[in-house]
């Protein structure tokens, strides 16, 4: 069993054992992969195996929730917009209000995470990038660093 903040982490390396280029997100909570159509079927199998050999606790993943929601978009606004613009050499990202910022999050009363949500929603003529998300995060450093 693996924690929810190694969960991402431990599947790349798995799939990267088994023959693919997974690439692990700057907030390590996701991944991405580049694929043909002819290897779909096989990285899904492989994804399978990689979860069926590494479940994620479910006794601690859990919605974000109280002030988790406020850190996260205290975070945006002082480090993603900023390290975004940096990285990308614009000089002003919209700040996103805190009503888009919570629509971004919430999934019919379920607060949760979904980094392409999030960007979609909060910044939607940002230029996506590989690099963007490698070296700038969503969430704040340490988030959910969890206890063993």
């Amino acid at each position: 069993m693996v924690n929810p903040d190694e969960a991402s982490t431990v599947q790349v390396s798995c799939l990267r054992e088994l023959g693919f280029a997974a690439h692990l997100s700057a907030d390590g909570w996701s991944h991405s992969i580049t694929l043909s159509d002819e290897q779909a079927d096989a990285y899904h199998k492989a994804a399978y195996e990689c979860s069926a050999q590494y479940p994620v606790r479910a006794d601690i993943d859990r919605p974000i929730q109280g002030e988790e929601i406020t850190m996260i978009y205290r975070h945006i606004l002082h480090g993603f917009i900023p390290c975004a613009e940096n990285l990308l050499g614009i000089q002003s990202i919209e700040e996103p209000s805190y009503t888009t910022y919570r629509r971004s999050i919430d999934y019919d009363g379920v607060v949760a995470i979904d980094r392409e949500r999030m960007t979609d929603v909060l910044f939607p003529d940002l230029p996506y990038s590989l690099r963007l998300e490698d070296e700038c995060s969503l969430l704040p450093e340490g988030f959910r660093d969890y206890q063993r």
